[in-house]
Formats: C-alpha cells, sequence, structure tokens
C-alpha cells in the first residue's frame, strides 16, 4: 500500500479489494474536503505533480502500483478569493491595452493584431474563471457577486464573436469602435458593480 498523505499530514486507508484506483481515491477524499469547504488543489505522486494532460491515464491506475500519493488542498474561500483577483487582473490588463489597440489599430501597426488576440483570449479567460467562481458560489454559498455575472460575461462572449468575425473580415476602424465603445465600458461596468470584494 502506498504512503498518503493530505497537507503534509500522513493519513490511514484502507484498500479492502487491493485494486482501488487512484481516480477513486480522489474521489473519497474530494468528499471529505466538500464537507470541510476545502478543494484539491494539487496532486502528487511518488515525488511528481499530476498535471491535466497524465490526469485520466493515471487516474485509471491502482494506487498499489504507486510508493506514495500527496493531497495538497485549500479552502474553498480562499480558492475564491483568488479567483477574484484573477478576473480583477484580467479586467486591468484588458481596459489599459484596448485603447493602445484601438490606436494602433487605426494607425495600421503591425503588432495590434497580436495585441488584440491578447485582448480576446484574456476576454475568454475572464469569462471561464467566473464561470467557474458562480458554480462554486452555488455549491459552497460563497457570497462574492453583487449582480448576475452573466449580465456581463455574455455580452463579452458576444464581443469575442464579433471582434474574430470583424478581424477576418478586415473591418479594422470597427474592431477599434466596438473596443473603444462597446468593451471598454463593459469591463469599466464588470470591474465596479460585479464583485462585493475589490482587488
Amino acid at each position: 500500500m502506498p504512503q498518503v498523505y493530505l497537507d503534509g499530514n500522513k493519513i490511514d486507508i484502507i484498500d479492502t479489494g487491493e485494486d482501488s484506483t487512484v481516480g477513486e481515491l480522489v474521489s473519497v477524499v474530494e468528499r471529505e474536503m466538500t464537507d470541510l469547504r476545502r478543494f484539491i488543489l494539487e496532486l502528487w505522486i511518488d515525488g511528481s505533480k499530476l498535471e491535466e494532460s497524465a490526469r485520466m491515464e493515471l487516474f485509471n491506475e491502482p494506487i498499489s502500483s504507486f510508493s506514495d500519493l500527496e493531497f495538497k488542498t485549500v479552502s474553498i474561500e480562499t480558492l475564491a478569493l483568488e479567483g477574484v483577483d484573477m478576473v480583477h487582473e484580467y479586467m486591468r490588463a484588458m481596459r489599459e491595452n484596448v485603447d493602445d489597440c484601438a490606436e494602433g489599430i487605426r494607425a495600421g501597426e503591425p503588432n495590434a493584431e497580436a495585441v488584440l488576440s491578447a485582448i480576446v483570449e484574456g476576454m475568454a479567460e475572464m469569462v471561464k474563471t467566473t464561470d467557474a467562481l458562480k458554480k462554486g458560489v452555488k455549491k459552497y454559498r460563497i457570497n462574492l457577486f453583487r449582480e448576475n455575472p452573466d449580465t456581463y460575461c455574455k455580452p463579452l462572449l458576444g464581443y469575442i464573436d464579433t471582434l474574430v468575425a470583424l478581424l477576418e473580415s478586415g473591418e479594422t476602424t470597427l474592431i477599434a469602435d466596438t473596443l473603444e465603445c462597446e468593451v471598454k465600458p463593459l469591463l469599466d461596468e464588470m470591474e465596479a458593480a460585479l464583485f462585493f470584494r475589490a482587488a
């Protein structure tokens, strides 16, 4: 049997059938952590952090194949506040880049498209993180939002599609106008109104 650790503390496990998988162990720990309002942040197997790309493959392996497994957890509240800070950082970076990008597009600067791509990727990541926070709020009853985040996220997703379509069609002036007149005001409003906690 492998040695199993939870936040540095050894825990006892019983593998009655001697064929339990890593995935089954993770499910048991997740259930216990949910009651404690904690989340598995990392899983280390035989001294190596389990990466997402290897997750499915190793989850099907029997735990008896390994020497040690270590779970590192974080409180749901801490994780949620880190997520809020991340969304604020995305918003700040995008707001700073919007004006420069719009000016660069109008001036025909060669790096303007790269800046636009970064803005679009940032918007997508911000929506993804906010959606994850929304699900966590529902599951753990954490009060993060003053308003429904869909009020802002759905229009942002629409602007992503609009900006990509305008870029493909070469409508550079409309890209600049959309960034300045629609995207930036929405980001300003979102930052001011959405979260209870400011970064």
